[in-house]
């Protein structure tokens, strides 16, 4: 982690609006400060399925699903009517594996995916679609780093925008009854567990639900990403 980042991703560390609203989605910024939460669909050990839903209403904003592209591995991200919003692909490419997000039918990067270290680590590189009509250039072209914040078995992430903390991700105490779950045998992942999300005024509850949803990947292997 860069040191210039600890104190802002640290646990604890509260999220603050960006300069400026920042999206992929526009539809779904915020207007305050908001808690939305990251559930598995049906079976806790599926990597695939998740919903996610605002914390004070209980109402579902989207789901996460599982789907094969050929041999890659991927999801579709929809929106409460079931409308796609993107698809998130993986593949191995030597000499590793790449992450890409696309608009459905579309080849060109919707966001970009720099895989800076395994744990959680990663950069997201995007067209602020809530800034097109700005004069600025560096107000269009976002660079979100992602950092993991707590060390193994605790998941906890934070992602910040230049020196703004955007999003904190971690393990619901409430919902998990628990916060600390090893592995049970070599090689066997964890259940997928329920994820609290703080989203800031002004930032995308898509991308917030994307970085989560990418993130605790980081706590299963590959293969349990499969369909």
């Amino acid at each position: 982690m860069l040191v210039r980042h600890r104190h802002l991703v640290a646990r604890g560390t509260p999220v603050q609006p960006p300069p400026h609203p920042i999206a992929i989605r526009t539809e779904h910024i915020p207007k305050e400060k908001t808690l939305i939460y990251i559930r598995p669909k049906a079976d806790p050990y599926s990597a695939n399925d998740y919903t996610v839903k605002d914390d004070a209403t209980d109402e579902t904003l989207f789901t996460v699903t599982g789907k094969k592209y050929g041999n890659d591995s991927g999801r579709e991200f929809r929106d409460s009517s079931g409308l796609p919003l993107f698809e998130l692909r993986r593949s191995y490419r030597f000499p590793g594996w790449r992450t890409k997000i696309n608009l459905p039918g579309d080849k060109e990067d919707l966001v970009e995916v720099k895989h800076r270290a395994m744990n959680g680590n990663f950069d997201l590189i995007f067209k602020n679609q809530a800034a097109v009509h700005s004069k600025a250039d560096i107000d269009k072209i976002v660079k979100l780093e992602v950092h993991r914040t707590a060390p193994d078995p605790l998941l906890s992430f934070g992602a910040v925008v230049g020196d703004t903390k955007v999003v904190d991700v971690r393990e619901s105490l409430e919902s998990n009854k628990s916060i600390v779950h090893m592995y049970t045998q070599y090689g066997e992942p964890r259940p997928k567990r329920v994820m609290d999300v703080t989203v800031a005024e002004g930032f995308d509850m898509v991308l917030a639900s994307l970085i989560s949803v990418m993130a605790v990947d980081s706590a299963c292997p590959v293969d349990r990403l499969e369909t």
